[in-house]
């Protein structure tokens, strides 16, 4: 019985320790023929796992919504990601909106996304077994950005990523 017992606390112990945190990034912009973006960056020294778990993103215009990874470090609106439970460990990465960042390598659909006047786009990238088919790179400098193109509108950008310690 103590073999048991010592073996699934084991087991519980091993999970506890791959838990995966969850953070979102979101902002509003009232835009006047501008575009705007909002990107998740880490340093090469940040040694997580990150995953992107989905893009949520609504414009009160038709817009074009294009999602980017890699591209030239963003430097300013800094702001801080938020856990979306309490408990969870301070994230690692940063967070900017209207993100400078320079371009980087498409993801998704190219060419964008197009996002009807009053609607909604909801993308998820995470699978039913927990891997993501967007991750940042463990150990490097890297980002990733959701941009809406130039429109006169409100839009609404939300990043939901996950970040597992080693």
């Amino acid at each position: 019985m103590k073999r048991i017992f010592c073996l699934l606390a084991l087991i519980l112990a091993a999970g506890l320790s791959l838990r995966a945190d969850e953070y979102t990034l979101s902002d509003t912009e009232v835009l006047s023929g501008t575009a705007t973006a909002i990107t998740i960056q880490q340093t090469a020294s940040v040694n997580t796992n990150v995953k992107v778990v989905g893009v949520y993103v609504y414009c009160s215009v038709a817009c074009t919504v294009t999602l980017e990874r890699s591209g030239t470090a963003a430097t300013t609106t800094l702001t801080a990601p938020v856990a979306t439970s309490p408990g969870y460990a301070a994230t690692t990465l940063t967070g900017y909106i209207n993100s400078n960042v320079g371009a980087g390598t498409v993801v998704g659909q190219a060419g964008g996304y197009p996002v009807a006047a009053g609607s909604y786009l909801a993308l998820r990238f995470l699978g039913a077994d927990g891997s993501s088919s967007v991750n940042l790179r463990r150990g490097a400098a890297d980002n990733f950005t959701v941009k809406v193109a130039a429109i006169s509108g409100t839009a609404k950008l939300l990043i939901d990523y996950r970040q597992e310690a080693n």
